[in-house]
């Protein structure tokens, strides 16, 4: 019966969203030069995510979901930047990487979220906008400003993969 359906089907029915198109060569080297920088960022941002973890005492389970979309989105870029040099784009799996790209860029959004208000907590301040004229310390400025600046690349990453739409 599956198979009937399957035949009814035909080759010409897609999944759909999985018409990837693939990427331009100038697209294909944007998206290695994030994937480098993310690969730069990513050792400093987990020490002082573990740091922070520490002496700030942050909920162990939300560090640990945010350095998994660190190592995540990597691997997902590392995947589709070899299915583009090998010039063997398989449209569904790219959409499926795409997507799976997109959830961690969410993920570390929440968390930048998340850290970013336990960091006005520690300095007991009103609203999250505020620590941007409140003077942190140098450890939280830079947890801060290593996941604004990861969570922006993997974002930017996505605008290219997606055509340059912002998602």
């Amino acid at each position: 019966m599956l198979l009937a359906l399957l035949i009814a089907m035909g080759p010409w029915q897609t999944v759909d969203g999985a018409d990837f198109e693939p990427l331009d060569e100038t697209a294909l080297m944007s998206l290695a030069e994030h994937h480098k920088a993310m690969q730069q960022l990513a050792p400093q941002l987990r020490i002082q995510l573990r740091t922070m973890r520490t002496s700030m005492k942050f909920d162990v389970r939300e560090i640990h979901n945010i350095e998994r979309s660190v190592e995540k989105a990597q691997t997902d870029l590392e995947r589709l930047i070899a299915m583009h040099n090998r010039n063997r784009v398989n449209s569904i799996r790219a959409h499926f990487l795409v997507d799976d790209l997109r959830r961690k860029a969410a993920s570390l959004d929440q968390g930048l979220s998340h850290v970013t208000l336990q960091i006005a907590k520690k300095y007991s301040l009103a609203e999250e906008q505020e620590i941007q004229n409140q003077t942190l310390s140098e450890e939280d400025a830079q947890l801060l400003s290593l996941l604004r600046d990861y969570s922006q690349l993997v974002n930017q990453s996505l605008q290219l993969l997606s055509g340059g739409e912002p998602r």
